[in-house]
């Protein structure tokens, strides 16, 4: 069991999934800046050794697939 505190609130995780939400995280920020040539890219960028398994995390983590979520940020950019 891994303990992870955020803004004050301590969670608890295990590595595995503590693991894929900072990937998860790193993942959403490369979509929001722009920093990718495609999402699969960005999959393994992130350390994901398949765009399926990055997609289920993803979208575990954020409840939005990664085209979903950038379609998303895009429209409220806009």
């Amino acid at each position: 069991t891994f303990y992870h505190e955020t803004e004050g609130n301590v969670t608890r995780h295990t590595f595995i999934s503590f693991l894929n939400e900072v990937r998860i995280n790193k993942a959403c920020k490369k979509l929001t800046d722009g920093d990718y040539e495609s999402i699969s890219g960005v999959a393994y960028d992130c350390g994901f050794n398949s765009v399926t398994s990055f997609n289920r995390v993803f979208k575990t983590v954020t409840s939005l697939s990664p085209s979903e979520y950038l379609s998303n940020f895009l429209k409220n950019v806009e």
